[in-house]
């Protein structure tokens, strides 16, 4: 008996919680959602790879007169750049901010082995990079999204080269080694590493790749999308870098 009070207890503490976050983060129409996303999404130029970021925290106990912000994007845009040391430049989404390997300190930390394709980048410059009030709340990390919620994402398709695109669809099923969610909607080249959210603008993810249905050698149908979870990323932040996570 004490055992199942136990229980009703955590689940009415969550139910509690959850019910707070609706009320500060209630659902919004899809165009919202991006407005409010579009701010911390980045276009990324390492070497002669593409690909998008996103702005997860800010940076703080720097030098006065620097600012700093951190950035998520899959490690597979970044590897074949950091193996020829080439230059890495970030390039937001209105072309109002750029941020340059060659005139910022810019730090890439990878998080686990390249299975996890998740690394940050922590931008110091002299140019302000974003306000704290921009900033998105992230799932839990210990959360993972149901099937069929309905999510979106951003990124910089190379077919339309710089414009940004938003891409819609639903958790279809999940990897667990590494987790992974499926997701039935596509990637195109570039949009590799930009952010997935839901429709309360919380950030649930990062693109990582497309994994098509290869009938033969020669045929190709539509496959599924596959988003590292924002889970990684926050226990990171918060365990390693005690970091403040919204």
């Amino acid at each position: 008996m004490e055992s199942a009070r136990v229980i009703s207890n955590v689940r009415r503490q969550e139910r509690t919680k959850m019910k707070e976050q609706k009320t500060k983060w209630p659902e919004l129409r899809w165009d919202e959602v991006v407005d409010r996303v579009l701010p911390l999404v980045y276009r990324v130029y390492a070497g002669n790879f593409v690909g998008t970021a996103f702005i997860v925290s800010i940076a703080r106990s720097l030098p006065k007169g620097y600012y700093g912000a951190i950035f998520a994007t899959a490690l597979h845009v970044l590897v074949p750049a950091a193996q020829a040391g080439d230059s890495i430049a970030l390039v937001s989404e209105d072309h109002s901010k750029r941020f340059t390997s060659q005139e910022d300190d810019i730090r890439v930390q990878p998080l686990g082995d390249t299975v996890h394709d998740t690394v940050l980048l922590m931008v110091v410059s002299r140019k302000m990079v974003v306000e704290e009030s921009e900033l998105l709340p992230m799932l839990p990390w210990e959360s993972m999204l149901a099937r069929g919620a309905d999510i979106g994402w951003l990124g910089f398709p190379d077919v339309f080269e710089p414009e940004v695109c938003f891409f819609h669809g639903h958790v279809s099923g999940y990897q667990h080694k590494p987790p992974t969610y499926l997701v039935d909607g596509v990637a195109i080249g570039g949009v590799s590493g930009g952010p997935a959210f839901d429709n309360r603008a919380h950030i649930i993810g990062l693109v990582s790749a497309y994994i098509p249905n290869r009938v033969d050698g020669t045929t190709i149908l539509p496959g599924v999308l596959a988003l590292v979870p924002i889970n990684t990323i926050r226990y990171f932040m918060q365990e390693n870098m005690r970091a403040t996570v919204l």
